[in-house]
């Protein structure tokens, strides 16, 4: 389209257009913030009694804290809290004992375990053995029947320890988590 104005008057045009587009958007920014203040009001009214609502009871718990009797049986209760805690913890962590006599009562005949170590991690344990085993059939079977055994992960050790047939020294590493209570 072409513009027949002359060019004085194309510049007015183009001032009163953009006085009339900012007036437009300063007239919808006002309209936007009032809308937004009137629907956020009941909002900021309610926070303000709850808030209030939280400061009482606020004043209210550090008063009943103040309290001597109190204070003393609050110390006791955490004190048992965190006696119970650590108490729980060892209460679930397996026995070593229990998971040696599994380990042991699985030995065929022709191993002999002359080194064992246990680490225990929350209710899992790791057993290192170290022995002799008679021949290789001896400690296959050994890790067969470590493996039989109801939550023992597995029973890991070198293939290295596989290389002489007979009058083997060994290392296995058993990891066992036991397994749930029925």
């Amino acid at each position: 389209m072409i513009n027949l104005l002359p060019a004085a008057a194309r510049t007015r045009a183009r001032q009163e257009y953009r006085r009339r587009a900012l007036a437009l958007w300063t007239f919808l920014a006002a309209a936007v913030a009032v809308i937004a203040s009137v629907f956020l009001l009941p909002t900021d009214l309610m926070l303000e009694q709850q808030m209030a609502a939280a400061h009482s009871a606020e004043s209210q718990i550090q008063t009943t804290l103040q309290d001597p009797a109190l204070l003393s049986s609050a110390q006791e209760v955490s004190a048992s809290s965190a006696l119970l805690s650590r108490i729980s913890a060892v209460a679930a962590s397996p026995r070593p004992s229990a998971i040696l006599q599994l380990i042991l009562a699985a030995r065929p005949s022709g191993i002999a375990v002359e080194e064992i170590s246990v680490s225990t991690a929350g209710a899992a344990a790791s057993v290192n053995l170290g022995g002799i085993a008679a021949t290789r059939d001896a400690l296959l079977g050994y890790k067969t029947a470590l493996l039989a055994i109801p939550g023992v992960g597995s029973a890991d050790f070198p293939v290295g320890d596989l290389a002489a047939s007979s009058t083997i020294a060994f290392t296995i590493d058993v990891h066992y988590t036991p397994p749930p209570s029925r």
